[in-house]
């Protein structure tokens, strides 16, 4: 009964959550302090990091290629994740 509850609370949430799309996302900003003449005095990155949006081109297909290969076979087909490897891990901690 607890696993069917498990069950219908995820499916309930999965379905439910809305997720922004990458562009609607706020990047943490760098704050660059210039002195009167111009010139760089300080640099403040916030503690999360400076990050940027790269485009897929721009990362080498190498980078590309690691990134897929620690994924399962379903990725590029799937919705996020794999029903058939939810179920191998379901079975697996129920039969120990």
């Amino acid at each position: 009964m607890a696993i069917l509850i498990g069950v219908v609370a995820f499916v309930f949430t999965y379905v439910g959550a809305s997720v922004p799309a990458p562009g609607d996302i706020k990047q943490n900003q760098v704050a660059t302090i210039l002195m009167s003449n111009g010139k760089e005095l300080a640099r403040v990155v916030p503690p999360e990091g400076n990050r940027t949006d790269v485009k897929i081109s721009d990362i080498p297909q190498a980078m590309q290629d690691a990134v897929i290969a620690a994924e399962d076979r379903e990725f590029e087909s799937n919705s996020g994740f794999s029903i058939r490897g939810l179920s191998r891990a379901a079975i697996g901690q129920v039969t120990g």
